[in-house]
């Protein structure tokens, strides 16, 4: 997965043209969805390419932060403790332009944790929709799943989490 990916980005920085390039940082807020985690954090950095007028590609990282819940005992209901999981995506992000303020994003790539021993390495997929309020600042609806190694089986942690994104 990790050669492919580095294939792939290789691939696609040889025919990017180097006319217009922004980087974009984002920070945002996540409330889990499939995973008993109580809430989510993230932040992002993107360093993207104009291929066309509408559409663009680049490269992004980040740090997503899911954040444990404790255990909950009311007679006959009980929530277990969950632990604290991150990670620290590495993905290649493709942006449509549906408009001047509308643009449809999003991310695959490679998902490492991070102080998480216990879950290993996997596929990233971070689909978003963004709203310009500014020349360089946007409003951003995503969904962000990682699906990882955990103990002899595959788990699946997600969010659903609204930001903003600044173009430096």
């Amino acid at each position: 997965m990790k050669k492919m990916l580095l294939c792939l980005t290789l691939s696609t920085l040889c025919f990017v043209s180097m006319n217009a390039q922004e980087f974009k940082v984002g920070f945002a807020a996540g409330l889990p969805i499939s995973s008993s985690h109580q809430y989510s954090a993230s932040f992002d950095a993107s360093y993207i390419f104009n291929i066309t007028e509408k559409f663009d590609v680049g490269l992004t990282t980040g740090f997503s932060h899911w954040f444990k819940r404790p255990a909950f005992n009311s007679g006959s209901l009980r929530i277990l403790e969950t632990e604290q999981v991150s990670i620290l995506p590495i993905a290649l992000t493709n942006r449509f332009n549906i408009s001047k303020k509308v643009t449809l994003a999003t991310d695959f790539g490679y998902a490492i944790p991070v102080r998480s021993p216990a879950y290993g390495s996997g596929l990233y997929f971070a689909p978003k929709i963004q709203y310009g309020i500014s020349k360089s600042m946007d409003v951003v609806l995503g969904y962000r799943v990682a699906k990882l190694d955990y103990e002899l089986m595959t788990s699946t942690i997600d969010m659903l989490s609204l930001g903003i994104e600044f173009k430096l």
